[in-house]
């Protein structure tokens, strides 16, 4: 099932991915989950799997957080609501389909996930934008992890 086209297109979306989740703050499942449903994969395959990246999301922020020595507890916090809410999510969805034999529930799921990040982080990213030009403070987020 698996050709030499889709592989090259998962490597390259793989890497364009990656990039976009560090530069925008997206979890990988938000953008492989649409992709592998393209892909025709069975959407509990696909959403497990985006699930997965997500917590490689959380843990990858939470270390970077431990090293930058700046709100470690802040990082440790959304490490730990990341997996209590993914986990909580995973069950919830598992009982729907469960009870009513239906995968397309996921899509929907999945669907509204993406339109109300799609209003959400572009607000809260011009928020915090204004919020930090009227302190003062640095607004291109660029610092030294080498110096403290």
């Amino acid at each position: 099932h698996w050709t030499n086209d889709i592989i090259k297109r998962m490597i390259i979306l793989a890497f364009f991915s990656g990039v976009a989740s560090s530069m925008l703050g997206l979890g990988g499942g938000v953008i492989y989950n649409p992709v592998f449903v393209d892909l025709n994969l069975f959407p509990q395959v696909a959403f497990s799997t985006g699930m997965y990246l997500a917590m490689f999301t959380s843990l990858s922020n939470a270390v970077l957080f431990a090293i930058s020595d700046s709100y470690f507890i802040a990082g440790f916090l959304q490490t730990v609501i990341s997996f209590i809410a993914a986990y909580i999510g995973i069950k919830s969805i598992a009982s729907i389909v469960k009870r009513t034999g239906r995968d397309y529930y996921l899509v929907f799921v999945l669907a509204f996930v993406i339109l109300i990040s799609a209003f959400i982080i572009p607000f809260q990213a011009v928020n915090d934008f204004i919020m930090k030009y009227k302190d003062g403070l640095n607004v291109t987020g660029f610092k030294s992890y080498c110096t403290k």
